[in-house]
């Protein structure tokens, strides 16, 4: 079963790839790689960097121009972006393609993205000494919202589902929802393609490990800040760092039910016969795992993107993940030196935890609405940056490393492709910029 399910991943990656190359070859030819060609999947990068010359319409919103210069990271569940720029030899683009008549949508902006990620130890049987492929896909709706403000609204709504066997579920193949994020960014341009963006961000829960922690709201704040260099292959640095926190009711995730199993050693009743019991009503058996849930968390990241020739790109992305859990109570233990049990406090400096995420892909932009983007990243959420035995993990290749996939249908552009041949004349490398999310960092599951 599990070579056929390879097998099938295999030409299901294959057939993908084939079919990219075989439509960006029909491009070239109709096109000859026209700057058209739109591209920004947006759950990976936000952009800001719009001159006046390649720009949508003159009632534009300044969110909207600031953002057409951004660049973002890449990584099939990253999300954030959007900036704004504006180049002096605009005017002389400007009259080369005038802006399109048609009032710009206020949804404009809104992406799809479906991906397909497999752990490289699924490639090769002897990596692990029990083999277990990973095989899961990703699905994520990123609309935005321009409200007229300067800035826009968007909401990342995801959802995962593994197809090989799960190992932390009890049923196979069950979708599981991530939190869902609803931002507000607000892009500044600078000038001399430097552009800065700060945002606000909301979490709410609704992926499994979130609800069983009890988790009410997440608040955070971003600063993205950019810098946009034409001369070396459109070249977009972006750098960020982000604070959030969670409210919860509980400092450690539950399971459903009490597990005595799962119970630490509490306070013990004397049984009479010189050995004690543990009294079910002094602690509880809901825990699950050993560690406490992360309240707070410090993010710094660094992108780069690049889109040297026509439409196809490529990018890295590395952020660090600083973690600080909730407070653990008290432990218990019955010493026979003593009447009252040893009260043992939580003085543990493990709440503090250190990870990284860190992808390198390439992209291709073969319509104004569809983006394909293949990478490798060193886990599907985040990898943690000491081993068992206390050693560094490699950056990029780690026991979580894996390859992925994604096709990111930008939905305005498909609608006025469906319905009005339309289109908002974006060069490949704004659309790239858009598309990529600048700043965010996995949004798998509830953990970030």
């Amino acid at each position: 079963m599990k070579n056929a399910t390879l097998s099938a991943l295999l030409l299901l990656l294959l057939g993908v790839t084939w079919a990219g190359v075989a439509a960006a070859q029909a491009d070239d030819e109709t096109d000859g790689g026209d700057a058209s060609e739109p591209g920004d999947a947006e759950e990976r990068a936000v952009p800001p960097d719009a001159e006046p010359a390649e720009v949508e319409p003159p009632a534009q919103d300044p969110a909207e121009q600031a953002e057409q210069g951004t660049t973002a990271l890449g990584s099939p569940q990253l999300a954030e972006g959007g900036d704004d720029e504006g180049e002096p030899e605009a005017p002389a683009a400007a009259e080369a393609a005038p802006a399109p008549a048609d009032e710009p949508l206020p949804w404009r902006n809104s992406f799809f993205n479906y991906t397909n990620q497999v752990s490289t130890n699924s490639f090769w049987r002897g990596s692990q000494l029990s083999y277990n492929p990973t095989w899961e896909m990703l699905f994520s709706a990123v609309p935005r919202w321009y409200p007229g403000t300067g800035g826009f609204l968007r909401a990342i709504v995801g959802m995962r589902l593994e197809v090989t066997d799960d190992d932390s579920n009890a049923l196979n193949r069950e979708p599981l929802l991530n939190d869902i994020l609803i931002d507000y960014v607000h892009p500044f341009s600078l000038g001399d393609g430097y552009i800065l963006m700060p945002s606000l961000r909301v979490s709410i829960p609704t992926s499994r490990l979130s609800l069983a922690a009890q988790r009410y709201l997440q608040l955070g704040a971003q600063l993205t800040a950019i810098k946009i260099i034409p001369e070396a292959g459109n070249l977009t640095l972006a750098l960020l760092g982000r604070y959030a926190y969670w409210f919860a009711g509980s400092n450690v995730v539950q399971t459903d039910d009490p597990q005595p199993d799962r119970c630490p050693a509490g306070p013990q009743i004397d049984t009479g016969a010189g050995a004690g019991i543990a009294d079910p009503g002094l602690f509880t058996c809901g825990q699950f795992g050993t560690g406490s849930s992360f309240a707070h968390t410090l993010l710094a990241g660094l992108s780069a993107t690049a889109t040297p020739i026509g439409a196809f790109s490529i990018n890295l992305s590395a952020f660090l993940f600083i973690t600080h859990g909730y407070g653990l109570a008290p432990a218990y233990v019955d010493v026979a030196t003593s009447e009252e049990p040893l009260m043992i406090a939580d003085g543990s400096p493990s709440h503090w935890q250190n990870f990284t995420f860190i992808s390198v892909s390439v992209a291709y932009q073969f319509e104004p609405w569809l983006n394909m983007s293949l990478g490798i990243q060193n886990s599907g959420l985040v990898a943690p940056v000491w081993d068992p035995s206390g050693n560094l993990y490699n950056p990029l290749f780690t026991p979580n490393t894996q390859v992925w996939l994604t096709a990111t249908f930008t939905v305005d552009e498909l609608w006025k492709a469906l319905f009005t041949g339309g289109e908002d004349g974006l060069t490949p490398e704004e659309r790239q910029r858009r598309q990529q999310g600048l700043a965010s960092g996995p949004s798998l599951g509830g953990a970030f």
